[in-house]
């Protein structure tokens, strides 16, 4: 058994400078497997739970912001308010839209609502920019 040893450290030593370089650059890349594995099966876990934890509740959030919109939406025609008022609601609707265009957790009803509400707004202001020359 001593002789194995003494020959396995010969061999060592025998070794080319590019050899060494070689075995070095060869145990580097097995390092960076074992990493891009460890990466991976991390990135796996941070997925599945997201997907059983982060979804619903964004779920729930878009849904509420929706709610919010319509509900915004539907007393803006239907009550009377101060400029000021109006223009906060505005901007608010105009926020929650921009929120909810972006987001894939609406139904189909919801996301056309949400298009019908954004183009009201983009002709109104279109309206109101073509309105402020002539005012002028």
């Amino acid at each position: 058994m001593s002789f194995d040893l003494k020959i396995s450290f010969q061999q060592a030593t025998i070794l080319r400078p590019q050899q060494k370089k070689l075995k070095r650059l060869i145990d580097k890349i097995e390092q960076q497997k074992y990493d891009l594995r460890t990466w991976e099966n991390a990135q796996a876990d941070i997925q599945s739970y997201t997907r059983s934890k982060l979804l619903p509740i964004y779920g729930e959030l878009y849904t509420v912001l929706f709610e919010q919109l319509n509900t915004l939406w539907n007393h803006l025609a239907s009550d009377v308010f101060s400029k000021a008022d109006l223009t906060q609601i505005d901007s608010k609707i105009a926020a929650l839209v921009k929120m909810l265009k972006k987001s894939q957790m609406l139904s189909t009803q919801q996301k056309e609502q949400v298009d019908k509400i954004d183009t009201f707004y983009q002709q109104h202001s279109a309206h109101l920019k073509a309105k402020k020359p002539k005012q002028r």
